[in-house]
């Protein structure tokens, strides 16, 4: 999460999703000093209903997010994972298909405690699509001059895919995600290796 109390502006940035572009387009116009963290984190589950809870001073704050198609969102969480533990040799297909199976299913749901004294629930104003992640940016409240999006931590090809069968899965288990944000059910070409049907 980072804050900006310059631009009253709060950014929920869920890993993989163009954070680092994101919070280096937030420098470039000007939004900093930030504030990277709060002692007490949201609760994960409520970032796909469209709120978190945050402490009651960012009342009035704009919140915004940014989402990823949920089928490069989990190839980038694989490779990146692999690469964090220094076993990149083992980015596999089998690997892969075994990481996606993985997976748990997409919680969406209300919260079911109050939030903790000092926080209330706030809605996210605004979602940013990875893959139109300049266009989205640029159209923010705050954001005064259309600015290029810088393109930080681009991911490499490799042999890992989706076929059918995996494809099917991960729609299954993310159907809500596809719904909410508007992504294609059908796999991006550059994703995979068979005719998806």
């Amino acid at each position: 999460m980072i804050i900006s109390h310059k631009y009253r502006c709060v950014y929920m940035c869920p890993a993989k999703t163009g954070t680092c572009s994101t919070e280096q387009a937030l420098r470039e116009i000007g939004a900093e000093p930030f504030v990277f963290a709060l002692k007490q984190k949201p609760n994960r589950k409520t970032i796909w209903r469209h709120f978190c809870q945050l402490p009651t001073q960012f009342r009035g704050y704009y919140i915004f997010a940014t989402v990823r198609n949920p089928y490069s969102l989990l190839m980038s969480r694989f490779k990146f994972g692999h690469k964090r533990e220094g076993t990149m040799g083992k980015i596999t297909q089998e690997n892969f298909e075994r990481f996606v199976i993985r997976q748990r299913r997409t919680q969406v749901q209300k919260l079911n405690s109050p939030p903790p004294k000092g926080y209330i629930a706030y809605k996210i104003c605004s979602f940013l699509k990875t893959e139109s992640l300049e266009k989205d940016f640029n159209d923010l409240p705050f954001v005064k001059s259309p600015i290029n999006m810088p393109h930080l931590n681009k991911a490499n090809n490799s042999d890992i895919y989706y076929t059918p069968a995996l494809a099917r899965e991960i729609y299954d288990r993310f159907q809500i995600d596809f719904d909410t944000f508007g992504y294609s059910p059908i796999v991006p070409k550059n994703l995979a290796r068979l005719p998806l049907l």
